[in-house]
């Protein structure tokens, strides 16, 4: 350690990630690691910030999100760092923004380019190794890594074709997972309950976990079901890590709709079973009662199949709308229908692209009915044609006492799931989530103590992804800290203005660069992108 420090964090109260208890100490920072945690006379500092009475804690690590193209769009990301995060983890739900493969390349950039707020842009990567370097060009206020989509890999090598992969297909896609953790991937995430990947066989995903596990890296998954078939979504996951041995993670792991909230308590005891045979399962989950997906989504998968053409298609044909009517009347155990679980009411569209459906955003799909004097599912249908299948929607499905049980858990932690685009609103979680946490579920409900959730929030997601410099203070560890008052941290992001900044987050360092300071942004932007260590290893990085 030097004689003078870069900046000491002066008579705080320290939560250090490990979920130990809380002790008063200064923290010093230097050439952008902590150099010092400890108590004594202080060392002397070029800058000292008095912490008293605040949180010091390490920056929170976002295990979910969907920010791969807006922390291009913004790499300020104010609204990330000003609920005290330092790092994110994109290109989950089976959704990442690379690989992509000539053939299938606008197909891809117009399909997941619709839900990132960025349809039809040819975006100037095409591997992770490219999008990653891009990503770090562009200089991001905040730490970014990635997953490797499997709806993505699916689209590359086989485009919207809802066959079985054969073996050569298959031997494509694991290629194809070996080179992006190579380049830098943490591992694959799923979206099952989306086309493509909706068309992938246990076998199918089995094996490329198993590439996965080679390489070190985790196995993130939206599963086919959050509803009827949750517990059959669940033996399936189960079954992946039990057979190809790699670690698993259940994104925003919920039971959907009234009719499936009881049974999330056997949802929870199967993955506790499962952690009790030596499987290494574990969960994210965010803090509301409302998710966010694709407007797609209340389609029958099959719509989707051979990509958006057909489904345009499909829904412009009398007796195929005929049909989709028809099976969105009843429960299926082979997709969620999640109209009929929720209820048009519940399903408010927030993100739609086509000029004459902006008065539309905001209003739910059951209102939107009323108001054209349609059926809910006619007008739902009529609105993803002008939007060529794309368009978002929030979707009020959860319920509040299973949100405690996901986020109190010992293997819970929790993922935003957030999404910025530039066209409509978005949800409140994506300006809210973790001071909403802190604020309403540690010092409103007391559910948790401060020191277990700054674990939930630091170490435990930073450990899950192989972020083994962050989610601590410790030093020679990354100086990625927040500092904020458990007093005032608050979420001011509502449903209906969801674009509110949060309060309580005064002070804010990514790698020892002051990113917030005096609950204000300062425009420097100091975030890096973190790869593999697989990367690392193969000399990629």
């Amino acid at each position: 350690m030097r004689l003078v420090l870069d900046l000491l964090i002066a008579g705080g109260t320290v939560a250090d990630g490990t979920g130990n208890p809380l002790f008063q100490a200064d923290v010093g920072i230097e050439d952008g690691k902590v150099a010092y945690v400890g108590r004594g006379p202080l060392p002397r500092s070029a800058r000292v910030i008095d912490a008293s009475g605040l949180i010091v804690a390490p920056g929170f690590v976002d295990v979910h999100t969907h920010s791969d193209i807006s922390l291009i769009k913004n790499p300020g990301a104010e609204y990330k760092l000003l609920q005290g995060v330092t790092t994110e983890v994109l290109g989950n739900c089976g959704l990442s923004v690379a690989p992509l493969s000539a053939k299938h390349k606008q197909e891809t950039c117009q399909y997941v380019g619709s839900l990132f707020g960025d349809p039809g842009t040819d975006w100037p990567w095409n591997t992770v190794g490219d999008y990653l370097g891009y990503l770090e060009s562009v200089e991001p206020a905040l730490n970014a890594a990635t997953m490797v989509g499997h709806g993505v890999l699916r689209l590359a090598v086989m485009g919207f074709d809802p066959s079985p992969a054969s073996p050569e297909q298959l031997d494509h896609m694991k290629s194809l997972v070996g080179r992006a953790m190579e380049e830098g991937a943490l591992g694959l995430s799923t979206g099952l309950q989306y086309a493509p990947g909706s068309y992938a066989t246990l076998d199918e995903l089995i094996d490329l976990s198993r590439t996965v596990a080679r390489l070190g890296g985790i196995y993130a998954t939206h599963m086919r079901s959050q509803g009827t078939g949750l517990l059959e979504s669940l033996r399936d996951v189960i079954s992946i890590a039990a057979t190809a041995h790699v670690p698993v993670q259940v994104s925003h792991l919920l039971a959907m709709g009234e009719v499936n909230w009881p049974k999330y308590d056997e949802a929870l005891k199967m993955i506790r079973e499962a952690r009790k045979q030596g499987l290494d399962i574990t969960w994210d989950m965010y803090p509301y009662d409302a998710g966010c997906t694709m407007l797609r989504v209340t389609l029958p998968p099959w719509v989707m199949d051979g990509g958006v053409e057909e489904a345009l298609r499909r829904l412009t044909d009398p007796v195929t709308r005929g049909r989709i009517k028809l099976e969105l009347k009843s429960e299926s155990g082979d997709w969620d229908n999640i109209s009929l679980v929720a209820g048009w009411h519940n399903l408010v569209p927030i993100q739609l692209a086509s000029m004459e459906h902006q008065h539309l955003v905001g209003r739910s799909l059951q209102d939107i009915a009323s108001l054209k004097g349609m059926d809910p599912a006619e007008s739902t249908m009529d609105i993803l044609v002008r939007e060529r299948t794309g368009g978002t929607m929030v979707a009020f499905v959860s319920s509040e006492e299973n949100i405690q049980k996901a986020l109190s858990a010992p293997y819970g932690m929790v993922g935003s799931d957030s999404l910025h685009t530039e066209n409509g609103m978005v949800h409140p979680r994506t300006y809210g989530c973790y001071p909403r946490f802190f604020g309403q579920y540690v010092r409103e409900k007391r559910l948790l103590t401060i020191e277990e959730a700054v674990r939930k929030t630091t170490a435990l997601p930073a450990a899950r992804f192989g972020l083994y410099d962050r989610g601590l203070l410790r030093p020679g560890l990354a100086a990625d800290v927040v500092i904020f008052d458990l007093s005032q941290v608050n979420d001011r992001a509502t449903y209906h203005e969801p674009c509110r900044l949060a309060d309580g987050v005064l002070h804010l360092l990514v790698n020892g660069v002051l990113a917030v300071e005096d609950g204000r942004p300062t425009g420097k932007r100091a975030g890096r992108v973190l790869r593999s260590a697989v990367s690392k290893a193969c000399g990629t990085r």
